[in-house]
């Protein structure tokens, strides 16, 4: 698994506490992630973030508490499958 993003915030809110959400993340599942499996790669150079979504089968699109971001938009253009919350910025309006 391949995770891109710093642990800044570049939409939404700051997590309440001193911890960032990649340590909340790992803190809530505790031990049952195995970490050799797992490989957060920070930020990346646009280029190089392309070339992670082209060799993606799934894009994981953490959308709450965050508006709609570029990075969806990528990641479908890029051909990527896509897991998200139903949350508005994702789902636009009802019909």
């Amino acid at each position: 698994m391949l995770i891109v993003g710093g642990d800044g915030v570049s939409y939404g809110r700051r997590p309440d506490g001193p911890a960032g959400y990649r340590a909340r993340l790992l803190a809530e599942l505790d031990g049952r992630l195995d970490l050799r499996r797992v490989h957060f790669l920070g930020q990346l150079p646009y280029h190089q973030y392309l070339t992670v979504l082209q060799i993606s089968r799934v894009h994981v699109y953490l959308t709450y508490p965050f508006v709609l971001s570029w990075s969806l938009v990528e990641a479908l253009a890029a051909g990527c499958l896509v897991v998200s919350s139903r949350t508005p910025p994702v789902r636009g309006s009802d019909p």
